[in-house]
């Protein structure tokens, strides 16, 4: 429903030259509408929860977005959420691009009520005696685009790349987004690529730009764009980019399930977040700004990332501390999963009837925290990701034939050689460790962005050990509303 308007990869070309039936045409109209007050909802919560200082007990949260439907990719789609509110939080009472998403919302309710009114117009027909003329159609019909032409949604032109990168503004933008605010932008060269919220990293270098003209470029900054990307890289200071991720994640949120959820989290410390930030953000900057301003070096940065430790620092929260994160509203990334001293299929074949019980304090549950604080993070979250499927695609042509193991250690040791031999030495012991195979310690069931706040709300309502989902409220699918 959403592709009519926000095309995207295969559904970019949506039969849009092709002519309906005016009978047809009734059809269409609803899944613009349908897809017109989704992307309306998640652009408005989005800006909702951007302006966000205590969390709303109805608010959906960030959960809204989502989207997680048996795909690989959770905890990267966890990072690009958070970098996108890093990102837009910092501007918000000002930054040119949420008064596009605005207007887009603006124009979005001016296309859903002329669809309404168009649509009334079609069903009319036969008793206003009115033909398709009338309605600006041949007897044939009217094409997707002719539609949405019609009904007031046009595509301005995409801006040229040159005229997109070459913008003081853009570029500031992009240094705004990843770098640290204890660095000055007028005084320093050297910022950090990662979290706006930590420290900084010699990863980049973006030039002095002085503030007085950053404001002066504002004005300049290119045109909204609907139809295509502006890169194939991600890009989370390009609000088109933007507008189209909030969007499918929200409606995907929305309409897809998953069958099997899990319940305990765990809050990942900050340092951790700009870790796997950096893992995709370096080399989005190399394609997509201006040399001379921003230029990182890929396979040495991409090899210090992954080479690099991570420290897990894990405690036990309880009483007045669990109390303080209970008002907590800023985002975090969290972790899901369970713990059962058996395997995956003992898991699955006990969820639909096992209920959490009252005492939290049993002996059981006791030495499981004293097992899982003392075991070793570092090994357990390797082992959990190797043994994780890593390529979320359908493959085809001569990578069908090798297939995913042969394909996914080509790319990691095309980025760091022998990096695939430690997958498979981490994938070998997960069952050993309890993170795989074995839920005996515990297994990640899914990573998602929410605040502490909102997400032991959800968790207080559950008595069962699956993983809290989307609170996205899920209409009827039938009629206008």
């Amino acid at each position: 429903m959403a592709t009519y308007l926000f095309p995207a990869g295969k559904h970019a070309k949506i039969s849009s030259s092709v002519l309906h039936k005016p009978s047809a045409i009734p059809r269409h109209l609803f899944n613009i509408v349908r897809g017109g007050n989704d992307a309306i909802d998640a652009l408005q919560l989005f800006l909702k929860l951007l302006r966000e200082n205590e969390f709303d007990v109805n608010s959906p949260g960030y959960m809204a977005f989502d989207a997680h439907v048996g795909d690989t990719s959770c905890q990267l789609r966890a990072c690009m959420l958070l970098e996108i509110f890093n990102r837009y939080r910092q501007h918000v009472s000002s930054t040119t691009e949420v008064r596009f998403i605005e207007q887009t919302i603006d124009h979005l309710k001016k296309v859903v009520d002329n669809a309404h009114t168009f649509c009334k117009e079609v069903c009319n027909m036969g008793v206003s005696k009115k033909g398709p003329a009338a309605l600006g159609m041949s007897k044939q019909g009217m094409s997707i685009d002719e539609i949405l032409r019609k009904i007031g949604w046009t595509e301005p032109k995409k801006p040229e790349r040159t005229q997109e990168i070459s913008n003081t503004a853009l570029v500031v933008s992009v240094a705004s987004s990843v770098a640290s605010p204890s660095v000055s932008q007028a005084s320093a060269s050297r910022i950090s690529v990662g979290s706006t919220n930590t420290s900084a990293s010699d990863t980049a270098s973006i030039s002095q730009i002085d503030p007085i003209d950053l404001q002066e470029e504002r004005a300049n900054f290119p045109s909204v764009v609907y139809a295509e990307a502006t890169s194939d890289y991600w890009e989370p200071w390009d609000w088109h980019q933007v507008v189209h991720f909030l969007v499918y994640s929200y409606v995907l949120s929305k309409y897809k399930h998953f069958t099997v959820r899990a319940q305990v989290f765990a809050k990942l410390p900050l340092r951790l977040q700009l870790r796997l930030a950096e893992l995709y953000i370096p080399n989005i900057l190399t394609r997509s700004t201006v040399d001379g301003q921003v230029y990182v070096k890929h396979r040495q940065n991409m090899e210090s990332v992954i080479r690099e430790n991570i420290s897990w620092d894990l405690t036990h929260v309880t009483g007045a501390e669990l109390d303080d994160l209970r008002q907590s509203s800023r985002p975090h990334i969290v972790i899901s999963g369970n713990s059962i001293d058996g395997e995956t299929a003992e898991y699955m074949a006990r969820l639909p009837t096992t209920r959490l019980h009252d005492d939290d304090t049993c002996e059981d549950n006791a030495q499981h925290c004293k097992d899982l604080l003392a075991s070793d993070q570092d090994r357990n979250v390797l082992a959990i990701f190797a043994d994780h499927r890593h390529y979320g695609f359908a493959l085809s042509g001569e990578e069908e034939k090798q297939g995913e193991d042969a394909v996914v250690h080509s790319i990691m040791d095309e980025a760091a050689p022998g990096l695939s031999q430690q997958l498979q030495a981490s994938k070998a012991e997960a069952r050993e460790l309890g993170t795989g195979p074995s839920l005996k310690l515990f297994m990640w069931q899914h990573v998602v962005l929410e605040s502490p706040g909102r997400f032991l709300q959800l968790l207080d309502k559950h008595d069962r050990p699956i993983v809290v989902g989307a609170p996205v409220l899920k209409q009827e699918l039938i009629g206008f509303r």
